[in-house]
C-alpha cells in the first residue's frame, strides 16, 4: 500500500506501508492548507496566497504546479472525482474570485462555480458524498450541488431549435384495415 504525507520540508511517499519514506515534492517555507488523494491523483494546496496548487496523477512520482487564480487566494481543501478536481478556496481580502473551483483536466484549467454559494464565498472544506458536492462556508453554512450538474455538459450545435425542412410521405396501407 502506498502512502503520502506532508512534513515541514515537503511531501513524502512510502510504498511499504510507512516503513520507509522518500521525499516526493520538496517544499520549503510553505504552509500546507490541504492535501487530498483519490486513486493515483494527489492534490496539494499551499498557504502562499497566490492560488498555486500541486497535482500528481501518479501518486507523487511527478508533480505539476497549477494556478487556480492569481492573487490573494489559498486552496484549503480538495475533492476528486475521476479527472475532476474541486477546490475550496479562501481569500483574506474583499474580492470576488474565492469560493469553489472546478477543474475537469487534472488541474490544468480552473472555473469558479459559486452558483448559490451566498454572499461570503470563503470555504474551508469540500467533499463528495453520493451524487452531491458539499462545501462548508465561513458564514453561510453548508452548500450542496449535484455533482453531475457540474461535471456533465451538453452543447447544442443547431441554430434556433426549429427544423430546417419537413416532408410528408404517403402513409402505407394498414394490412388489418384495407380501407385506410
Amino acid at each position: 500500500r502506498k502512502l503520502i504525507a506532508y512534513f515541514s520540508n515537503g511531501y513524502y511517499k512510502s510504498t511499504d506501508d510507512g516503513q520507509n519514506w522518500t521525499q516526493s515534492l520538496p517544499l520549503t517555507s510553505h504552509i500546507v492548507y490541504g492535501i487530498s488523494s483519490s486513486g493515483n491523483t494527489v492534490v496539494a494546496g499551499l498557504g502562499n496566497s497566490d492560488g498555486i496548487v500541486y497535482v500528481s496523477t501518479d501518486l507523487g512520482e511527478s508533480w505539476t504546479s497549477s494556478v487556480i487564480h492569481s492573487g490573494d487566494l489559498n486552496a484549503r481543501d480538495f475533492a476528486i472525482y475521476d479527472n475532476h478536481i474541486f477546490a475550496a478556496t479562501r481569500s483574506h481580502g474583499p474580492n470576488d474570485f474565492h469560493g469553489v473551483y472546478h477543474s475537469s483536466d487534472f488541474g490544468e484549467n480552473w472555473t469558479l462555480i459559486n452558483d448559490g454559494l451566498g454572499v461570503d464565498k470563503n470555504t474551508d472544506i469540500i467533499f463528495i458524498s453520493g451524487d452531491y458536492l458539499y462545501t462548508g462556508t465561513i458564514s453561510n453554512g453548508i452548500w450542496r450541488r449535484n455533482l453531475f450538474d457540474i461535471i456533465t455538459s451538453v452543447s447544442y450545435a443547431g441554430n434556433n431549435g426549429l427544423p430546417d425542412k419537413y416532408s410528408l410521405y404517403q402513409n402505407y396501407q394498414n394490412p388489418f384495415n384495407p380501407s385506410t
